[in-house]
């Protein structure tokens, strides 16, 4: 099964404004027959982010994922998801940036100091075909 992830996630706030990363990946797993009614699938993604956050030099990203889950079939077109996903960035392995808090006169200081910039999220949702 091939397919197309667009997301927005990562989102941060009260750090001089909003920002969040984009992702967009072409996106293939394998599924298996697991049980009576129920599937299970792996997979892997490949694609970039696009980054709005003051505190990144970069606008565009290389990142990659992978997933997997379960598949409740319903019906015949209708199907309950559940999923896992860890999705990782390619970044500068030392970016940081020095940001205003809204409070006032008070500062932070945003640093990362690895290579991979790495989020893990679940999702559950129902899947209809036709």
């Amino acid at each position: 099964m091939w397919g197309c992830l667009l997301a927005t996630s990562n989102e941060y706030r009260d750090i001089q404004g909003d920002g969040s990363f984009t992702y967009v990946h072409l996106q293939s797993a394998i599924r298996y027959n697991t049980f009576t009614h129920w599937d299970s699938f792996f997979g892997a993604s490949l694609g970039g982010t696009i980054v709005d956050a003051e505190w990144s030099k970069d606008d565009l990203l290389f990142s990659a994922g992978l997933q997997g889950g379960l598949e409740y079939h319903i019906n015949s077109s209708t199907r309950l998801v559940f999923e896992a996903r860890w999705l990782a960035n390619l970044i500068d392995g030392d970016t940081s940036a020095i940001c205003q808090l809204p409070t006032g006169a008070q500062t932070c200081l945003i640093s990362i100091d690895s290579e991979w910039l790495t989020q893990f999220q679940t999702n559950v949702g129902i899947t209809f075909s036709f």
